[in-house]
């Protein structure tokens, strides 16, 4: 049976003589059913069998499980016989979710919030996980449980962004999951929100540009360099149509004295027309992952589009890379479906010959082919190359892979290129592997295993130049909740300077410890390891391995909307540098300060003492700065840095730059084709015309001593005229929903009129019948809702906290609909009201509604072979 429902019980009761007038029967129930009916067919001492019926009805909310019915014949005080009735009630989950509380429109870079309202109205205790896939839940947990006949409310707030479009849909949602099933229940709301600022209202069409003067300060222990640079950049569209599109750099001039990135020349210009684009000057090469994956320089670069198909061609100069005197080639892509592209690739390369001198050059030929594929689990990017350059030929070969189905999730990762292989690797080999298994969703575990000899081309900007890496990690994650996990491993590695002399060559076997905690105010991460290290700067023999240690710390705690600060903390025991294989210490500190103050203001400051030496094989930074100052079309920025570069010989300098910007948003076009908005606020004498602000996005108008208001210069556009409800009297409304849509055609007057009226209210009362068979219902009253509605507008209010009644308050005169109902109520109560479900609400009026609520009674009817069992009009 299911909670709620009914059975009927026949009993035959026979003796060996006729039944005495001293039998007496009882059927005993379990706590909370209910006997609706009981019945016998013949009158005791007349028969030696009778037949006894009973109409049971059970709680509408029974736990799910076994029961027992027990039906006794007694005579003369002394049972003589008994019959026991086993019934199972079966498990009912149910539960709803009704959006309770949200605005009626939103602005954008509003704060969206809705009151979510859930109840369980099956028959047991529910264990929930809340998600939502947009903002954050409020008083968020990893786990609610909710009591049957139980409700909880909670709030769903996001952050509502910036769109290009005057009027757009933010959705809000929230989704109940269960630990026994994958089933979820999903709700969601959406809610207009209209732009603060007209997108297309602008009758000009502007062109941003940044104008930058950079005064460089640059100091060591034998160096103090200073300089001043500029910097002019603009990005935009070229016409109203929004099919040329042009964007450009200059920056200059060249102080390479400065290590610090960008303090080089750069000449730039990129013109894109609809699916063309064609670039000069400086920029930055990328062909693919094996001929050219990174190559800054001096050329063109055009490329075209298709539906199927794409391809570009290019010349280039590299200005960092010696090696290379000039490049050109191109690239074809072939779509053969949505988730397969086939690309072919080719590159030419005047390239010098630095095993025999640098006057010595030859010209290097690279062909490669390569395939993409993306599915739902399933992702590949592969490449094949071959290369032909100085007399000798060679190929490189690249591979990336994905694979995520159910609980396994595998990735492989290769690379090889051979010793006269002239892309952008050479005699280079990498091969990364990693297996995950999801044992629950808490615990997953894992093998990795890396290898890593490669030798990128990279340009001599870029301060990095990784060192040869073995690792094999076994691994074992296991997630505390959302916010945390631990991660614990055993690792062995091995570590080797690239470059002579040697400054650390190692092996380490050890475990380790990684905690991680995320929340809205508080971050930290723990990490360390124990175990051993074989230091083979010193010897080869694994006996001279010793015990290493290493612990680190890291906390950052945000202090309101716009403060963080963090700190970290390492220590260091370890033989891995020592020349003497001796153990030693070493700390390692440091910190972090970020500061927000709107968008006005921002400021970031990090500090370290030191690194690990087998760390400076990348740029590392000690101090860095960064504060910026934001005053509409102007920006100060104050950049500081000293940090470590590799294969520089001046270190520990310092670098300070002060940058001033100016922001022009230059018209470069002017539309002749602009609209003007004319309209009137209109109604009865007894509303106020005078002095109400109107909005269209950034646009206001407080209208004259006749009501009339006006727009000028508006592009042409579909727009949302609002009224300003605090501008208003009180009792004071639009008769009509606003904000009000007006399409404005080109080069044309548009007339308007809002009409204003006095609202109405409307009040709702509750009252609460006792039954018959329950306890008395306003002792455990119900969730009550009220909809107030009509074609076009509709609003849900919930009955106040002592549950006698609810409002709508400044309603529109008009036809309405209203609707009171209780969430799941499975036919359990009955909602009776003493007027028409359809009203006509007038202005400065206040009607009063009632409601009767109360169980819903059962009515048996009763014939000779059946009966129907309805509820009680």
């Amino acid at each position: 049976m299911k909670p709620g429902d009914h059975v009927v019980l026949f009993f035959k009761v026979s003796g060996n003589q006729t039944l005495s007038e001293k039998i007496s029967t009882n059927l005993v129930l379990p706590q909370n059913w209910q006997i609706l009916t009981q019945k016998t067919d013949n009158p005791k001492g007349q028969k030696s069998e009778e037949t006894y019926v009973y109409t049971v009805n059970t709680p509408s909310q029974a736990e799910a499980g076994e029961y027992t019915l027990v039906f006794t014949v007694s005579e003369n005080g002394f049972v003589k016989a008994r019959k026991e009735i086993r019934i199972i009630i079966e498990r009912v989950r149910k539960l709803e979710v009704t959006p309770l509380s949200f605005p009626e429109y939103l602005r954008e870079g509003d704060v969206l919030k809705v009151e979510y309202l859930i109840q369980n109205l099956g028959n047991e205790k529910e264990k929930l996980t809340l998600k939502t896939s947009r903002g954050k839940i409020e008083s968020s947990k990893d786990e609610y449980v909710l009591e049957k006949n139980e409700s909880m409310k909670v709030w769903v707030k996001q952050d509502i962004g910036y769109s290009d479009e005057n009027m757009w849909l933010a959705t809000s949602d929230l989704t109940l999951g269960f630990k026994d099933t994958s089933e979820v229940i999903y709700q969601v709301k959406s809610i207009p929100v209209y732009a603060n600022k007209n997108k297309k209202n602008d009758p000009y069409l502007r062109f941003p540009i940044e104008v930058s003067v950079l005064h460089n300060s640059y100091s060591g222990s034998t160096v103090n360099r200073q300089g001043l640079q500029y910097e002019v950049k603009g990005a935009g569209y070229l016409d109203f149509s929004r099919n040329n599109f042009l964007s450009f750099l200059a920056h200059g001039p060249s102080q390479t004295g400065f290590p610090y990135l960008g303090t080089y020349e750069q000449y730039s210009l990129r013109y894109t027309h609809k699916e063309s684009s064609l670039t000069l000057g400086d920029y930055n090469l990328q062909i693919s992952n094996l001929l050219e994956l990174s190559r800054f320089g001096r050329g063109f670069k055009f490329d075209q589009n298709f539906k199927k198909t794409s391809f570009s061609v290019f010349f280039i100069e590299p200005r960092f890379y010696p090696d290379i005197k000039r490049s050109l080639g191109g690239s074809f892509f072939y779509k053969a479906s949505p988730n397969i592209v086939l690309g072919f690739n080719y590159v030419s390369k005047f390239q010098v010959n630095n095993q025999v001198n640098a006057q010595d050059t030859f010209w290097a030929n690279i062909l490669s082919t390569t395939i993409g594929i993306k599915k739902e689990n399933f992702w590949l990017d592969a490449e094949l190359s071959g290369s032909q350059g100085n007399g000798r030929a060679d190929f490189g070969v690249y591979s990336s892979l994905s694979f995520n189905k159910n609980n396994f999730r595998i990735y492989n990762n290769i690379v090889y290129a051979g010793k006269q292989f002239y892309g952008f690797y050479n005699n280079s080999w990498l091969l990364n592997n990693s297996v995950h298994y999801a044992i629950s969703k808490k615990i997953t575990i894992g093998v990795i295993n890396n290898y890593n000899r490669i030798n990128p081309g990279l340009d001599s900007t870029v301060y990095s130049q990784s060192p040869f890496y073995v690792g094999n990690v076994a691994e074992v994650i296991y997630r505390v909740n959302k916010l945390s996990r631990v991660v614990l491993s055993y690792n062995l590695l091995h570590r080797e300077d690239r470059f002579e002399p040697k400054k650390f060559d190692y092996k380490e076997e050890f475990l380790r410890y990684t905690y991680f905690l995320n929340t809205l105010k508080f971050n930290l991460w723990l990490d360390g390891n124990y175990g051993y290290t074989h230091n083979l700067l010193v010897s080869p023999d694994i006996s001279n391995r010793k015990i290493s240690i290493r612990n680190m710390i890291q906390p950052e705690v945000k202090i309101g909307n716009g403060l963080s600060i963090g700190m970290n903390l390492e220590y260091l025991r370890t033989n891995r540098f020592s020349l003497k294989n001796e153990v030693q210490n070493y700390l390692y500190y440091g910190g972090t300060l970020r500061v927000q103050v709107k968008k006005y203001f921002s400021l970031s400051v990090m500090y370290r003492n030191n690194y690990a030496m087998d760390e400076f094989t990348e740029r590392r930074t000690f101090f860095d700065m960064q504060a910026t100052l934001n005053l509409r079309n102007h920006q100060l920025s104050l950049i500081g840095s000293q940090a470590y570069f590799p294969n520089v010989a001046q270190q520990n300098t310092l670098y300070f730059g002060l940058k001033y910007t100016l922001k022009i948003n230059a018209p470069i076009a002017k539309n002749k084709r602009l609209s003007t908005l004319r309209g009137q606020i209109v109604g009865p004498e007894n509303t106020r015309k005078e002095g109400i602000l109107l909005q269209i996005g950034d646009q206001k108008f407080i209208t004259d001593a006749n009501g009339k208001f006006v727009f000028n210069n508006l592009v042409p556009n579909k727009y949302y005229v609002n009224v300003v409800r605090s501008s208003m009297n009180v009792d004071d409304i639009a008769a009509i929903q606003t904000p009000v849509e007006i399409d404005l055609k080109a080069d044309s007057i548009s007339f308007l009129n809002i009409p204003l009226t006095k609202s109405g209210a409307i009040i709702g009362k509750i009252q609460y019948e006792k039954s018959q068979f329950e306890s008395d219902i306003s002792k455990n009253k119900p969730n009550i809702l009220a909809k107030l509605y009509n074609e076009k507008e509709s609003f849900v209010t919930q009955i106040n906290k002592e549950g006698n009644g609810f409002s709508f308050k400044e309603i529109k005169p008009g036809k309405w609909k209203i609707q009171v109902w209780i969430p799941g109520n499975q036919g359990k109560y009955l909602i009776e009201t003493a007027a028409s479900s359809e009203l006509n609400i007038e202005p400065e009026s206040r009607q009063e509604l009632n409601f009767k609520v109360k169980i819903a009674e059962r009515k048996i009817h009763f014939t000779e072979n059946t009966f129907r069992l309805t509820a009680k009009e």
